[in-house]
């Protein structure tokens, strides 16, 4: 068995200037932000978190789910066990 030893390989040299931002971390900083109502801030020491809730979605009242006993026959496998293929299958299942 032929084990590589870590004097083997060749040291890697990473150029950490190279990975900085060019006008340095504030380019990620807002000084204002309108945010959702229920929304709510937590200033913790060096970070402040920041809690949003879930957006529900409304399904339009045309939106339809393709019931699976529609699909080829072949695919019926893959959705053993549902009557009907989510939001984003439906949508999908014709392209």
């Amino acid at each position: 068995v032929d084990v590589k030893k870590e004097e083997d390989e060749p040291a890697m040299e990473l150029d950490l200037d190279s990975l900085a931002f060019r006008d340095g971390s504030h380019t990620m900083s807002n000084k204002k932000c309108d945010l959702p109502d229920k929304s709510w801030r937590a200033m913790k020491k060096g970070y402040e978190e920041v809690h949003v809730p879930a957006v529900r979605s409304v399904i339009p009242s045309d939106e339809t789910l393709v019931p699976v006993p529609e699909l080829p026959t072949w695919t019926h496998d893959a959705f053993k066990g549902m009557t009907s293929l989510n939001r984003i299958q439906s949508k999908m299942c014709d392209v």
